[in-house]
C-alpha cells in the first residue's frame, strides 16, 4: 500500500499600515508505505511568511529598515516493524528542522536546527489497546525545545 497527501497555501500577510506587500507560502508533503510488517513514511515541509509556531504566529521580522519574511524548513522519517503473529513493534523516527528568524547585523539567518530521534517499542494487548514505550534525544538550543533525553510510558485506547 501506498499513501501520499501534499497541501499548499498561500496568503497575503497584514502589514499593519508599512505598506510592505509581503505575502506568504507554504507547501508540505507526507508519503507511507506499507509491505506486510514494514511501514515506511516519510514527511517534508517548507513555509516562508507564514510563522513556524502556527500559523501567522510571528511570519515577519524587523531587520534594520527592512521587514523579511520567516522561513522555515524540516522533514521526518519513520520505518516501525510489527512481527507476524506477534504483538510487538518496533520503530525508529528521525526529523529535523531550521527556521530563518536570526537578525545578525542586517541580515535574516537561520538558528540552530531542532532534531530528534526516537525508538519505539509497542506491544497490542488486543486491537483497542497499545502499550507503547519510546526513547528521545532530542537536540535544540532554544526555549521551547531544549536539549534532552527523554523516556516515556503510555498506553494508547482505541474506540
Amino acid at each position: 500500500n501506498v499513501y501520499f497527501s501534499s497541501a499548499f497555501i498561500s496568503q497575503d500577510i497584514g502589514d499593519n499600515g508599512t505598506d510592505s506587500d509581503l505575502s506568504g507560502f507554504g507547501v508540505d508533503a507526507f508519503m507511507k508505505i506499507k509491505s506486510g510488517g514494514l511501514t515506511l513514511s516519510g514527511y517534508y515541509y517548507y513555509a516562508d511568511g507564514i510563522g513556524d509556531a502556527g500559523l501567522m504566529f510571528g511570519p515577519a521580522i524587523q531587520v534594520g529598515s527592512n521587514i523579511e519574511t520567516v522561513k522555515t524548513q524540516g522533514y521526518y522519517a519513520q520505518a516501525t516493524y510489527s512481527f507476524k503473529d506477534s504483538p510487538i513493534t518496533l520503530g525508529v523516527n528521525y526529523g529535523a528542522s531550521k527556521v530563518k528568524d536570526q537578525v545578525v547585523g542586517n541580515n535574516l539567518e537561520y538558528s540552530e536546527s531542532a532534531d530528534r530521534l526516537t525508538n519505539s517499542l509497542s506491544y497490542s494487548f488486543n486491537s483497542n489497546l497499545i502499550l507503547k514505550s519510546e526513547f528521545t534525544l532530542q537536540g535544540r538550543h532554544k526555549v521551547f525545545a531544549p536539549e534532552a533525553n527523554v523516556f516515556s510510558l503510555g498506553a494508547i485506547f482505541l474506540f
